[in-house]
């Protein structure tokens, strides 16, 4: 269970995000937290859907940031199965290609523009193809990597 307080949000005592009004700031490095199997950063649900955050912001390792907007994901999830879960905790992947990534040495003007999201669902890549809304009976399931299937 996530707790937001003092601009800033954890995971029980851990610091995950920083805060400024309605935007969350989170460093991440690439390596470790970019989930590669689906090309995603990956972010909490609960941190998504219970704050009223707006706009979501991943600094990686080399000081590049990735942008995204609620409302972007809102219209993702209405096209693509985004849930994944590892152990308790629920998150949305969010393919690279919908964040606005900007390069450390320019952060006023984006380097790339996520890609709308209907450009995305009409030709997804790789495993996304399957995540599909439209190729899935039931809405939204989530996906457990910690279960042996």
């Amino acid at each position: 269970m996530l707790d937001a307080k003092n601009n800033a949000v954890y995971l029980g005592s851990i610091l995950i995000a920083k805060t400024d009004g309605d935007v969350v700031v989170m460093r991440r490095n690439s390596q470790r937290h970019f989930y590669r199997a689906l090309g995603s950063w990956c972010l909490n649900a609960e941190l998504v859907n219970e704050f009223g955050f707006n706009k979501f912001i991943i600094v990686n390792e080399y000081d590049e940031e990735y942008h995204i907007t609620y409302k972007k994901i809102l219209e993702i999830k209405k096209q693509l199965n985004l849930h994944i879960k590892f152990g308790d905790e629920v998150q949305y992947a969010i393919h690279s290609s919908f964040w606005d990534f900007f390069k450390s040495d320019n952060k006023t003007m984006p380097a790339m523009i996520g890609v709308p999201v209907s450009n995305f669902a009409t030709e997804p890549e790789g495993q996304w193809k399957s995540r599909l809304i439209k190729n899935i009976n039931n809405d939204q399931i989530e996906i457990d990597f910690n279960k042996q299937y």
